[in-house]
């Protein structure tokens, strides 16, 4: 599950009076993630494309640099880390792909993406704990994972697959974080 809230509070509830402060409406301000998610200035790229919680952990994907990355936060968002990425060096460094999707399941978490080597293949992160995660390419032949989801009975990705020059779309899916079978 992703819960995001935006609270706009406006007028006085028309007295002409002022709004009252989010703080003083039961919300806390607003702050900005800083330098937790940013490199050196003008030398790191950083992308975000998605978020997901469990409990008061949340873990945001996408990538630095062109390369997949991770940030954890067991707090609620309050603090982030980016994430250790363990797997091959094709698969995690600068310029190799980037994640698109995360979630939460019974077994532990997953992130899916794209590579950017040829004409790309499938990116499969999973971690038990959101804070060190093991890539690999998880998903048989020429695949492209887009999106994942998690329930009950474990995990699904969806995205496509290319076999003599066209594309179809294609599903996968494992009780755990590995096994991954075509759906």
């Amino acid at each position: 599950q992703v819960g995001i809230a935006v609270v706009v509070i406006t007028g006085g509830g028309g007295s002409g009076g002022d709004a009252p402060s989010a703080l003083a409406a039961g919300f806390p301000p607003a702050r900005l993630a800083g330098a937790s998610f940013t490199g050196a200035a003008g030398t790191t790229r950083v992308t975000l494309t998605a978020i997901g919680a469990a409990g008061a952990t949340e873990v945001a994907a996408g990538g630095v640099n062109g390369g997949p990355a991770l940030w954890s936060s067991p707090d609620g968002g309050t603090t982030w880390t980016r994430a250790a990425l363990a797997g091959p060096a094709a698969m995690t460094g600068a310029g190799t792909g980037q994640l698109a999707a995360v979630a939460h399941g019974n077994a532990g978490w997953l992130a899916v993406g794209t590579t950017l080597a040829g004409h790309g293949a499938a990116l499969v992160a999973s971690s038990p704990d959101a804070r060190t995660w093991t890539v690999t390419g998880g998903l048989a032949g020429n695949a492209v994972a887009a999106a994942v989801a998690a329930g009950p009975a474990g995990y699904v990705i969806v995205g496509h697959q290319t076999a003599g020059g066209a594309s179809a779309a294609a599903a996968w899916y494992a009780p755990g974080l590995t096994g991954w079978r075509t759906a």
